[in-house]
């Protein structure tokens, strides 16, 4: 990771932005919503986005310590993933999500708690996501 800063860094232009966008772990609920309500289908295994958020922070400070860049602006956020079905956030997370995994039983307790429901049943996972600025220095 901190090659591909050096050569963010190289080809930015002075007193440049870099911004550091991603989700931090978190072990998110997957939530099954209702007319009646939100319930838990259980927690979704994110152990692989703490090992890319700590490669992350130590490459920044490498850099920072380097004197390459500036921290600037740090803050958190929640941010929610909606899906229409458990078909559909199945479909996604197959494709999108490699460090996160939903464990087999979140997903059999999510197909039976939207198959509990005579209306619809939205699915929604909310996340907490790092928002950090770096100036070239």
């Amino acid at each position: 990771m901190v090659h591909a800063l050096k050569e963010i860094w190289r080809v930015l232009k002075p007193a440049g932005t870099i911004i550091d966008l991603r989700p931090v772990q978190t072990s998110p609920q997957l939530e099954i919503l209702t007319d009646a309500g939100a319930e838990s289908a259980g927690r979704i295994d994110d152990y692989g986005h703490l090992v890319e958020d700590r490669a992350g922070d130590a490459a920044f400070q490498e850099l920072v310590q380097q004197g390459l860049f500036k921290p600037g602006s740090a803050t958190h956020f929640r941010f929610a993933f909606y899906w229409e079905s458990v078909a559909d956030m199945e479909a996604y997370t197959d494709d999108m999500w490699t460090t996160s995994k939903v464990p087999a039983e979140v997903m059999a307790r999510a197909r039976r708690l939207a198959g509990e429901t005579y209306g619809p049943a939205r699915v929604r996972v909310r996340r907490k996501l790092q928002l950090a600025t770096y100036t070239k220095a």
